[in-house]
């Protein structure tokens, strides 16, 4: 077999990244441990739950949500409160902000249709 890239991980993060490399025309091999009925990831074990934040079906469902108040209750969780956390809050951030930004409007274009559960 030859490709451009091979992606290991068929969770969100390894899906997302082989549509982007689809999308720049490369060829893309996925492999995971897997089998084919329990792709996904921690979303699989989460029934497909997405984080957004303050997107337009909260607003529509009267849910108080935003950037910020996400971002609050990530650091109640994880801290990061020593030297070594410095990446991961920076990860955390960014994908905070991608969660109140982009992400949907991105995933839409990818075709996935969303059924509002609050969680």
């Amino acid at each position: 077999m030859d490709c451009d890239v091979i992606v290991v991980g068929v969770g969100l993060a390894g899906l997302v990244a082989a549509a982007e490399l689809e999308d720049a025309g490369k060829s893309v091999i996925i492999v995971d441990q897997e089998n084919e009925y329990n792709i996904g990831g921690q979303a699989f074990w989460s029934f497909g739950g997405l984080l957004f934040a303050g997107s337009p079906v909260q607003r529509r469902l009267g849910i108080r949500d935003s950037r910020d108040l996400v971002w609050q209750d990530w650091l109640g969780s994880a801290g990061f409160d020593r030297e070594e956390d410095h990446w991961p809050r920076l990860w955390a951030e960014a994908y905070v902000d991608f969660a109140a930004g982009e992400k949907r409007s991105w995933l839409h274009q990818q075709g996935v249709r969303f059924f509002p559960i609050v969680g």
